[in-house]
C-alpha cells in the first residue's frame, strides 16, 4: 500500500474518533460518578473511623473541608 493507502486509514481513524467521542465523553462521565461514589463511601468511613477514635466535630468538619451544616446533613444520626 502505497502512501495514499496510510492517508486514507488515516481519514478513516479520524472519522470514526469523532464518531465516537460522544460515547466516550459518557464513559468517562460513568467512569468519574464511580469514582466520586467510592471517595465518598471512603470518606463516610474515615468519619466513622474518627468519631470512634474520639475526634470531635468540629475536627472532622475541617479536615473534611465542609461547614458544620454540610458535615450535619450528610451524617447526622450516624454516630
Amino acid at each position: 500500500m502505497g502512501r495514499s493507502g496510510g492517508a486514507d486509514e488515516n481519514q478513516v481513524m479520524t472519522e470514526w474518533r469523532c464518531h465516537i467521542a460522544g460515547w466516550q465523553s459518557l464513559e468517562d462521565v460513568e467512569a468519574a460518578a464511580a469514582r466520586q461514589a467510592a471517595a465518598a463511601r471512603a470518606l463516610d468511613q474515615a468519619v466513622q473511623v474518627a468519631l470512634a477514635a474520639g475526634a470531635s466535630w468540629a475536627d472532622i468538619v475541617r479536615a473534611a473541608g465542609m461547614t458544620g451544616r454540610s458535615a450535619t446533613e450528610r451524617w447526622s444520626g450516624r454516630d
